[in-house]
């Protein structure tokens, strides 16, 4: 079903529509939402019978469960959203009654403000709640359009700000057309869940319908979680004009973003490109992008800018864990975001991976570098960023550049400082592979009398620029400079690698300052090299 451009035609179309939809208005005591996140029984479910954006029930600040359906007798989500913001007891839930699988719910310009009415209590909104509608992964049913709505400014498919707190769920739903975000998590709004929507991008996930600033923006509002854990909670947030997600304010903390697919279509193979970054973390604290879980992570690619944009002194403490950014679904061929896979500018004390098992990134095909941290301007910031174990290849440029100029050559004692203090990477001198294990034999010279650990990769092929990438993480080992700054290392390592692949490392120091990549060093098969020393 296509819209409807003319505003008299759609209402007379939509308005046929809804005389062979079910005009019944329900509210009784429980109901459930099948692969959401756990919530609170809702005290009333308010069934929408309607896709015309009508308020004939009375003034939206009066009506609630006890007001009957206006004098049509059908109830629109503009009139289900009064009920619920005036009805005490919530969380509520809006339903939808439907016997075709697209509702075009417009909303169109009544007395008073453009767009839908902000939510101002907690809610579940369940977009599958059709009878007979399948569940996740079947796209998203309920299409709320902001056509009629995009010559005035700023208007939101959504605006959540439910007080008093609590939790709600937003399931379902495909926002689409509108002049502002598609949603806006704003305060005092806490504990929204955010699952299984397309935001930015049609029902069938192919064609971008964008809206005309984030996709989804979560504005000082903390404990948030957009996407989930389960097969088919994650979102489609792809064709929007600015960021596919931004998390923004120091009172955003403990978001999570997981489990979503940004910058793409919904097969993950082609490029739906959100017009700034796949996520924005804006001066916000503590956000997850990703987890260990298998299902925790995103696929961030295909974006105009960034695929992770970290920015500002209040961004600490975030963690970027098992996504997938520069790359298709498959990972069998790039989906570059078209700067650096990660971009961090002014944020301190992040971490882009990690040591245990699941923490690791895939960073590769970007059309600049992996990851980029910013020159430090003034100094002690763009500081202590960890960078670890992950996978980072193929990016036009650096794998990991600290200044965002280029490669950085060591320096003596490595008293300069800048980005993660422009940490000193270690040489690697000779690399030995047998049948079990391999020796990696250098030294690293960095501050004195400092531990430090060093991560080991190899790659098939050494990067143009003569250092890094990473496209297998090998292990770690850890050591202490002298008072002279040296360490001199052989790590074994219980892993065999090729002979003719190529080993680079990367320093941390007890901060989490992370180096550059090292340069290149060509394995030798111990068994060849023997014969050649003898020599």
């Amino acid at each position: 079903m296509k819209v409807l451009r003319n505003s008299h035609n759609a209402y007379i179309f939509l308005r046929r529509i809804s005389c062979v939809l079910l005009a019944t208005f329900l509210c009784f005591g429980s109901a459930s939402l099948s692969a959401a996140a756990p919530l609170r029984a809702p005290n009333f479910v308010f069934l929408v019978t309607t896709p015309v954006d009508l308020l004939d029930a009375g003034p939206c600040g009066w009506i609630n469960n006890l007001s009957p359906p206006g004098p049509d007798g059908l109830i629109s989500l503009r009139e289900a959203i009064c009920m619920a913001n005036n009805t005490p007891g919530a969380p509520h839930t809006i339903n939808f009654a439907a016997p075709f699988p697209m509702i075009w719910i417009v909303p169109q310009l009544p007395p008073g403000p453009p767009g839908l009415p902000i939510i101002t209590q907690p809610i579940n909104i369940d977009g599958y709640s059709p009878p007979g509608y399948p569940p996740p992964p079947a796209p998203p049913p309920v299409v709320i359009d902001g056509t009629f709505l995009l010559g005035v400014p700023g208007v939101n498919g959504l605006t959540l700000m439910p007080t008093p707190t609590g939790p709600s769920l937003i399931r379902g739903l495909t926002i689409q057309n509108f002049s502002g975000h598609g949603i806006e998590i704003a305060p005092p709004a806490t504990n929204v869940a955010i699952q299984s929507c397309h935001i930015g991008i049609d029902m069938p996930g192919g064609i971008p319908f964008p809206n005309m600033r984030d996709g989804i923006k979560v504005s000082n509002s903390s404990l948030n979680v957009i996407g989930g854990l389960v097969l088919g909670q994650g979102n489609l947030i792809s064709g929007n004009i600015l960021n596919g997600v931004e998390i923004s304010g120091t009172v955003s903390t403990g978001n999570k973003i997981q489990g979503n697919w940004i910058g793409t279509d919904v097969a993950g193979i082609l490029s739906r490109p959100n017009g700034s970054s796949g996520i924005y973390i804006n001066n916000a604290p503590n956000t997850t992008v990703g987890g260990a879980n298998p299902l925790a992570g995103n696929l961030i690619s295909g974006n105009t800018q960034h695929g992770i944009f970290i920015y500002g002194a209040g961004s600490t403490s975030n963690l970027v864990y098992n996504n997938v950014i520069g790359l298709n679904l498959p990972m069998t061929a790039t989906l570059p975001n078209s700067q650096s896979g990660i971009y961090i500018d002014q944020a301190s004390n992040n971490n882009i991976g990690g040591s245990l098992s699941g923490m690791a990134n895939t960073i590769a095909g970007n059309t600049l570098n992996g990851i980029t941290i910013q020159s430090s301007s003034p100094p002690g910031i763009n500081i202590n960023n960890l960078i670890s174990t992950n996978l980072i290849y193929n990016n036009s440029l650096l794998g990991i550049d600290l200044g965002n100029d280029g490669m950085t050559a060591n320096d003596n004692g490595d008293a300069d400082t800048g980005a993660n203090q422009l940490q000193n990477y270690p040489i690697v001198h000779r690399v030995l592979s047998q049948a079990s294990s391999t020796t990696i034999m250098g030294v690293l010279r960095s501050s004195a009398s400092t531990a430090f650990a060093l991560e080991f990769y190899s790659s098939a092929a050494c990067d143009a620029s003569g250092y890094g990438e990473g496209v297998v993480y090998l292990g770690a080992t850890q050591l202490s400079t002298d008072s002279n700054g040296h360490a001199p290392f052989s790590a074994v390592l219980p892993v065999t690698t090729t002979a003719g692949h190529f080993i680079t490392a990367l320093a941390i120091d007890p901060s989490n300052n992370t180096s550059e990549f090292s340069a290149c060093r060509v394995v030798y098969s111990i068994e060849l090299y023997l014969p050649l020393v003898k020599q």
